[in-house]
């Protein structure tokens, strides 16, 4: 099955974020999947306008609500159902492109707390957005 339409346009990886919370989704599955306790949460959050999403092509979104979504993914998605996941896609407010030294430093304000103040730096030299979300989930992988 194919991922929600609604994220059809993002390019992967994108990392989405509030306050004190970062995740880094590599595929649409990684960013629809949800682990059942604690979906209520998310869920109210967004509605709180807590969450925001960067995707690898430089655009930032406001994340509004969550979703709930068909189960897609094939054997993995099958693997997530039995691990009592929900599925629900991000809804997103209109986007906003911004130039690669924002972007750079959107996120790395955004991770400061989690990875530092020479990882911010670190990303202001990338060469692209993509570059910036690469290196971003390189360091999440490091730091587990």
């Amino acid at each position: 099955m194919q991922p929600p339409e609604s994220i059809r346009t993002l390019k992967f990886p994108v990392l989405l974020w509030r306050k004190g919370y970062s995740y880094v989704a590599n595929s649409p599955l990684e960013l629809c999947t949800h682990p059942r306790s604690l979906f209520a949460d998310t869920k109210r959050r967004a509605q709180g306008k807590e969450f925001v999403l960067a995707d690898a092509d430089g655009r930032i979104y406001r994340v509004a609500d969550f979703d709930p979504v068909r189960s897609f993914g094939g054997i993995k998605g099958i693997a997530h159902l039995i691990l009592r996941s929900v599925y629900a896609a991000p809804v997103l407010q209109p986007m906003h492109e911004i130039e690669l030294s924002e972007f750079s430093a959107t996120i790395g304000k955004a991770l400061r707390g989690r990875f530092g103040k020479a990882f911010a730096a670190e990303l202001a030299v990338a060469e692209s957005p993509s570059q910036v979300l690469e290196r971003v989930a390189q360091q999440d992988q490091t730091s587990g």
